[in-house]
């Protein structure tokens, strides 16, 4: 009988990689199965899931985006493949393009609301200071009117998270 399950390890490479793992996953249809050896200096992984985000609706553009995105991955593609090969390569690119849009959408949504709270800030002290003109209470007005709808966004999103 042959022990293939093993591994050797030099004192200098476990003083290089101290964090590292050995271990083996259990065995299926087989009396062998590989060592996984986990040197731990990625950090830990997070997790690559897709999730579809309901505040992508309240964007005007979205639908148009997405409809250009699944034309041009269309365009992308070989002529002579199956249909099911088709749908998940755009799929894939759709959910890729996304992913970075989302991370996008979210910082430009966080600059713009510190932007609106340092403005209406600012209304708030020259109010204290004197009377605001008409004009600058419809300034005023539309600043929290646009602060209401991203905090409403935010809410969609951890009502979505729940």
């Amino acid at each position: 009988m042959v022990t293939l399950d093993r591994f050797l390890m030099s004192d200098g490479w476990e003083n290089r990689f101290p964090l590292t793992h050995a271990y083996s996953p259990v065995r299926i249809g087989s009396d062998h199965s590989p060592i996984i050896l986990d040197s731990r200096e990625q950090g830990a992984l997070r997790p690559r899931y897709f999730h579809f985000d309901n505040r992508w609706f309240l964007s005007t553009d979205f639908i148009p985006m997405v409809r250009d995105k699944w034309e041009q991955s269309s365009a992308r593609r070989p002529q002579q493949i199956d249909s099911l090969d088709a749908w998940h390569g755009s799929l894939c690119f759709l959910r890729q393009y996304l992913k970075g849009w989302n991370i996008k959408q979210i910082g430009e949504q966080l600059k713009e609301k510190n932007a609106l709270t340092d403005k209406l800030l600012d209304l708030d002290n020259l109010a204290k200071a004197r009377s605001l003109a008409p004009e600058e209470w419809a300034e005023r007005y539309r600043l929290e009117e646009r602060l209401e709808s991203i905090l409403q966004m935010d809410e969609l999103a951890w009502q979505q998270k729940c």
